[in-house]
């Protein structure tokens, strides 16, 4: 699990530089790897950009609907028959 990790955050080095923002974007790439398709990630990658922990600081207030929408794009429910309908 720590070397997932690892290599979660590793590609995270390309576009953050602050531990806030990359212990961030690590995590929610370990929920989804797709999460910056997500619209309100998007923009807030968008809007954080070139601004040293303000992205980490912006995910860690997501509201709880937004972390849930990600979970479930992840695709984790539909291995367990609980997809979206």
């Amino acid at each position: 699990m720590y070397a997932l990790f690892a290599l979660t955050a590793l590609a995270g080095c390309d576009v953050f530089t602050d531990t806030t923002d990359l212990e961030q974007f690590a995590y929610l790439s370990l929920l989804n790897p797709r999460f910056d398709e997500n619209p309100v990630i998007r923009r807030t990658i968008e809007q954080t950009k070139d601004k040293l922990g303000a992205f980490g600081a912006a995910m860690r207030g997501l509201p709880d609907s937004v972390v849930e929408e990600i979970k479930r794009d992840s695709g984790e429910d539909s291995a367990s028959g609980g997809g979206k309908s």
